[in-house]
């Protein structure tokens, strides 16, 4: 059984047995196996602390004052003296009007220590080794050759901006005309000193850094030129890099040096869990052009050779002989257990040509 604080009165709460409030502004209950516990009320979003008795909500401050003071007369509600709506301790509660609570939450407020002032912002000057120059379109804004963007308006100086990164490329917002207007940096830097950007023409960093946006490193290119830079850089996600990737760069080598050696795609593909199709595309070169290994072409071998081919030229001749002597090509697919189209097709001759 839990000890309670001499020095704190306990009453039953009204109409609630089982239950007993401290002066404290604590909350007891008997109601589990006839032992005294505290209960812990948590605070609500308004930072009241609110108890559950036998299912019913209370905020506590009410139930402190209605278990020693009395119901709430008409008219009044309940004030916390010090403004601190968790401190329910019987000395910091009383009766009110809403207006004498209201004077007690400013008197409280006037109490609080004062919140320092911002320090001012210090007066940042211009770097005489590089070179400024003013943002067309955009007074009050100066753009430097080492990729900053500065700022005359609401203050006697020049203050640097800051960037905010997009997508890894650090954009900045001008204001004209009380509308401010987003841009990324490398496309200011090079509007202020290279000029207009072409229409068919892209912002590129030669480093393949998007937050370097030094002059010397931006210039107006093509977007064949961007990628290629990209690539130079190893930031095209190409091959393992790619999300969808299945396969790595050994196992396309692989690939490519087994379907040359005679293997079927169906046979490479089923060693390699993927596709016919992708090891069709592997192995002519049409997929991962930066590996290396033998290309393919498909098409180029014909009959057995060909990687895709289904029927042997035994099966072949077969399916015609007995196409000849009429018999039906549904027969002839049971017969050889092969597919009815590949047989339409060799009965046709639209397909294995040279074995007509």
């Amino acid at each position: 059984m839990p000890e309670f604080d001499a020095t704190v009165e306990y009453r039953d709460v009204p109409d609630e047995p089982g239950y007993m409030a401290g002066s404290d502004g604590s909350v007891w209950s008997s109601r589990m196996r006839g032992h005294w516990r505290q209960l812990h009320p948590p605070k609500d979003s308004h930072n009241y602390r609110q108890v559950k008795l036998s299912g019913r909500g209370y905020l506590v401050h009410r139930l402190v004052m209605r278990t020693f003071v009395g119901p709430c007369p008409a008219g009044q509600e309940v004030r916390h003296a010090d403004a601190d709506r968790s401190n329910n301790d019987l000395s910091n509660l009383s009766y009110g009007t809403p207006k004498q609570n209201a004077c007690d939450k400013q008197v409280a407020t006037r109490r609080q220590p004062r919140r320092k002032k911002r320090k001012q912002r210090q007066q940042e000057r211009l770097d005489p080794s590089v070179t400024y120059r003013p943002v067309p379109d955009f007074p009050g804004y100066l753009a430097g050759d080492n990729g900053t963007i500065w700022s005359s308006h609401g203050q006697d100086g020049w203050r640097r901006l800051r960037e905010a990164n997009s997508k890894g490329y650090k954009r900045i917002g001008l204001c004209r005309h009380s509308r401010q207007v987003t841009d990324s940096v490398h496309a200011i830097i090079l509007r202020v000193f290279v000029g207009p950007r072409p229409p068919d023409k892209q912002c590129c960093h030669r480093d393949g850094n998007k937050t370097n946006n030094r002059l010397e490193n931006l210039y107006y290119g093509t977007a064949a030129e961007n990628a290629a830079d990209r690539a130079t850089h190893g930031r095209t996600a190409r091959g393992e890099r790619g999300g969808n990737a299945k396969l790595v760069e050994s196992q396309v080598v692989e690939i490519r040096e087994r379907v040359a050696a005679g293997e079927t795609h169906d046979d490479v593909a089923e060693a390699f869990g993927v596709s016919d199709s992708l090891v069709q595309l592997i192995a002519n070169g049409r997929s991962w052009k930066h590996v290396g290994g033998p290309r393919t072409v498909v098409g180029a071998a014909k009959g057995e050779r060909n990687g895709t081919a289904t029927l042997t030229e035994t099966q072949v001749r077969e399916i015609r002989a007995l196409a000849a002597t009429g018999v039906r090509q549904t027969e002839i697919c049971r017969r050889l257990g092969v597919r009815k189209g590949a047989v339409g097709h060799v009965v046709r001759g639209s397909r294995w040509k040279h074995l007509l």
